[in-house]
């Protein structure tokens, strides 16, 4: 019985002493849901539409294909720029206006003709290898639903016309035959002028398809596209049809001429066609990509600087969060009230020894990444060593805010932990801010991991100067916790225990 009367009574000391720290209870129990909320309420499951600008050389412009892979493009992208300047595309992704560049190549048309497949360029400067594959994925469903937009095209059309045109070509070709031997007998032969009359319509069909007149096109003569010489030549045909109906034949001689070898000319560009390979005809564009970091990292490389932050951090933030709970209990705030010291040179000496304590910590740190898992460092360590120390100091004084406010060392460890789960979630170690709606996102902002996970990521791994927002961000949270410390502190720690 005295051991069962010992447990029980330890048991109901616990309870007794977690019911009188009501904002422990609230901590457990209200902190972890409201993040679980944040993230439900706020997480939209898929990024933001890409970027992209579309690169059209000048000649192409007008090319129906063309309009077709825009409108392909507007479906499911964020269609930025769409022009003929390839240097203002590449300024736009520098400045990361824009998430890729795609560029169609001028001379599409020529290698399609002589059965190879058209490169569609994609240049993106990335160096997180899930954003990568998410941009050659992306490539990959744009050039996918571009061939079948070209390949449904290109087959309706020789559908219904393929058939047709040989031999309509043939009598078409037969009646002008007769007609430049004899000019007369068009006039007295009604099936001269109706062969023509077909071919005339027959060509003006062939003419609506820009697939078939793209592919089809091999001479640089018939320039800027075969369609338009299609309609051209069927234009023609039925010019010399009303004037076979009309009796006016005489003195087209030339004319008839050059309609025959236009024919000719387009009954071998049939042939061609009909002898492409089937890859190049249903599939006519090939993805290539282009990556001006080079490749991507892997992802220990990229993650190392995210989960070096997340340590420091956490490591920051618990020992500030105990040190001055830690203090007060002990009654050694009562010995520095009669001490020639004030709150100010107590918190500042904190902050050094902390300061010192975690920069070894981190030095050590960068060392095991840089060395032996080989984690690239191409940025200038002075400009890393202060950014650390910035975010170091930031990170302890979010640690002594919540000593502040905590009543025991279990209420500020728990807090602390709440520090770490909102780093984790809001911070885009795991997730991409983008990916949360605007006023979520901004939760995150209150971590200093947030910040210099991304001037670490920039300065380690891009060999690139943090940007202003982060030195900012970081400075105004160090500034703001050093604030609220001192207040805190004497309004609270000069209170009797």
């Amino acid at each position: 019985m005295k051991l069962i009367i010992r447990l029980l009574a330890f048991f109901g000391k616990e309870l007794n002493e977690i019911r009188r720290q009501p904002r422990l209870l609230l901590s457990l129990l209200v902190g972890p849901f409201l993040i679980l909320l944040l993230f439900g309420l706020g997480y939209r499951g898929t990024p933001p539409p890409l970027r992209v600008g579309l690169v059209v050389p000048d000649e192409l412009s007008d090319d129906a294909r063309v309009q077709r892979v825009r409108e392909v493009l507007e479906l499911n992208f964020d269609l930025v720029y769409a022009g003929s300047d390839l240097d203002t595309a590449m300024q736009l992704l520098e400045n990361e206006q824009l998430d890729v560049v795609e560029v169609l190549p001028g001379n599409y048309q020529e290698l399609l003709s002589s059965g190879q497949r058209a490169p569609f360029t994609f240049i993106y400067n990335e160096i997180n290898p899930q954003q990568e594959q998410y941009l050659q994925y992306s490539a990959y469903t744009q050039i996918d639903a571009i061939n079948q937009v070209f390949a449904v095209e290109s087959v309706q059309q020789l559908q219904q016309n393929a058939d047709s045109v040989s031999q309509q070509l043939d009598e078409a070709r037969a009646a002008l035959d007769a007609l430049e031997q004899n000019p007369l007998a068009g006039e007295e032969d009604e099936d001269v002028g109706r062969d023509i009359g077909e071919m005339s319509r027959t060509l003006a069909i062939l003419a609506a398809s820009p697939a078939l007149a793209a592919v089809a096109m091999t001479d640089d003569e018939l320039e800027p596209g075969m369609s338009q010489d299609l309609m051209q030549l069927s234009e023609d045909l039925a010019d010399l049809e009303q004037a076979i109906g009309e009796g006016e034949v005489e003195g087209r001689e030339q004319q008839i001429a050059e309609l025959r070898q236009r024919i000719d000319e387009l009954d071998e560009d049939i042939t061609q066609v009909s002898a492409m390979p089937a890859n190049v005809f249903v599939a006519p564009l090939e993805q290539q990509n282009e990556n001006l970091q080079g490749e991507a990292l892997d992802l220990m490389q990229f993650f190392a600087p995210g989960v070096a932050v997340l340590i420091l951090q956490h490591i920051a933030v618990t020992l500030g969060a105990l040190s001055l709970v830690r203090e007060r209990y002990r009654g050694a705030f009562e010995f520095f009230s009669v001490a020639p010291v004030s709150m100010l040179q107590v918190i500042l000496g904190k902050y050094l020894a902390y300061l010192l304590y975690v920069g070894l910590i981190t030095a050590a740190l960068v060392g095991l990444m840089v060395v032996p898992l080989q984690v690239p460092f191409l940025g200038n360590p002075w400009v890393f060593a202060g950014l650390t120390a910035l975010f170091l100091v930031a990170s302890i004084g979010v640690g002594f805010v919540i000593s502040t406010i905590s009543n025991s060392d279990t209420q500020a460890v728990q807090l602390a932990m709440l520090m770490l789960l909102l780093s984790i979630f809001f911070s885009g170690f795991i997730l991409p801010l983008d990916n949360f709606t605007v006023p979520v996102r901004y939760v995150g902002f209150i971590a200093p991991m947030t910040h210099a996970m991304v001037g670490f990521q920039d300065i380690m791994l891009g060999g690139d100067l943090p940007g202003q927002f982060e030195w900012i961000a970081l400075a105004v949270l160090a500034v703001l916790a050093f604030a609220l410390v001192l207040l805190f502190g004497y309004r609270r720690f000069r209170q009797p225990v």
